[in-house]
Order: structure tokens, then C-alpha cells, then sequence
């Protein structure tokens, strides 16, 4: 299953690599439907969480955020998806490069610079944990 997640994830960080301003996606997903009450119960559960993270993140050093930055991150998400598969054999050590995929994803979300140095600082991580799993250094 991890594989599958990284795989469409990767789908979407090519398309951001290449500079699409807007993510495609297949009909099929795209006339996918949910319920208008379920999704409102959902964003308000998530509401406090969403509060809090605002405050503590924001607007800054956008060089890392925008124009080459964004597609420097998509490269590091695209080599993260890549150690995904051969990491699925360890028992939840695919759950590494994800939980930076997850840092990178948020940091382009809220246009936070200072979490993207974070989060591909814990990708580089990542692939040395990667590497190091399967023998590689």
C-alpha cells in the first residue's frame, strides 16, 4: 500500500517539477463525489488542529517555497518516492521518507521556507536511512 500512495504521489510532484501550474488528474478521479455534511463534520474535527498549525507556521523565505525551490522539492518528494518500494520489506520503514514527504508537502502548503529546510533536511535523512537499510553505506 505505501507503494501505491508513493507512486500517486510522485505522480503529483512530476507534474509540480515541470512547472504545470495546476495539478492534473484522470476523469475518473476528477468526478469522484463526497458528501457535502461528511466533509464539513471532517474540517470540523480538523479545525483546532488547522488553528494551531497556522499559528506556528507562516509566510517566510519564500525562495523555498517558490519557482525553483518548489521544483527542488518536488525532486527530493520524486527520490523519496523512489525508497519507498524497497523499504516496504522493513517493517514500517517506509514510514520514514513519507513522514518527510508529509514535512515537504506542508511547507509548500503554507508557504513556510524554514519548515522546507527542515523537511528536506529530514529527506536527506531519509535517504541515508534508506541507503543504510539495504546495505548501502
Amino acid at each position: 500500500m505505501p507503494t501505491l500512495l508513493a507512486a500517486t504521489i510522485a505522480f503529483i510532484a512530476l507534474q509540480l517539477l515541470i512547472g504545470r501550474e495546476h495539478v492534473w488528474l484522470p476523469n475518473f478521479v476528477e468526478r469522484r463525489q463526497t458528501d457535502g455534511a461528511e466533509l464539513a463534520k471532517a474540517l470540523h474535527k480538523l479545525d483546532r488542529a488547522a488553528k494551531w498549525i497556522d499559528s506556528k507556521l507562516t509566510d517566510r523565505f519564500d525562495f523555498f517555497i517558490e519557482g525553483i525551490g518548489a521544483r527542488v522539492a518536488a525532486a527530493g518528494i520524486l527520490l523519496l518516492c523512489i525508497s519507498v518500494p524497497p523499504l516496504e520489506f522493513l517493517p514500517f520503514a517506509s514510514a520514514v521518507p513519507m513522514f518527510a514527504i508529509a514535512a515537504i508537502g506542508l511547507a509548500l502548503l503554507v508557504h513556510d521556507g524554514l519548515l522546507m529546510i527542515v523537511a528536506l533536511t529530514l529527506g536527506c535523512g531519509s535517504m541515508i536511512f534508506a541507503l543504510a537499510s539495504f546495505g548501502g553505506g
